[in-house]
């Protein structure tokens, strides 16, 4: 099920920072160094460091995914539905 939804998720975003001719593949290749650099770092072993850890992944996913594309995707017609209020809460529940 994981596998599906990181599937999906890969198809119907566009990294907001990609240049013209940057390749997604390749995109996604530089956050995922990125985020086994940080995994792999021997300063979160300790588990009162694990959020920051968690923060910082997060911070790669935020800038290669559009959250929002994501969660408006997965609500399909019901997003309209929705007060700017409840939007802004799925998409932070969401991601």
């Amino acid at each position: 099920m994981k596998n599906l939804i990181f599937l999906l998720v890969f198809i119907f975003t566009l990294p907001p920072f990609s240049s013209a001719g940057a390749q997604p593949l390749e995109t996604i290749k530089v956050a995922v160094n990125q985020a086994m650099v940080i995994l792999n770092d021997p300063q979160y072993k300790d588990e009162s460091r694990k959020n920051i850890q968690r923060d910082e992944i997060w911070q790669i996913i935020r800038q290669v995914f559009d959250l929002e594309g994501i969660a408006r995707i997965t609500l399909a017609r019901s997003w309209q539905q929705f007060t700017a209020a409840e939007r802004e809460e799925f998409t932070e529940v969401f991601g």
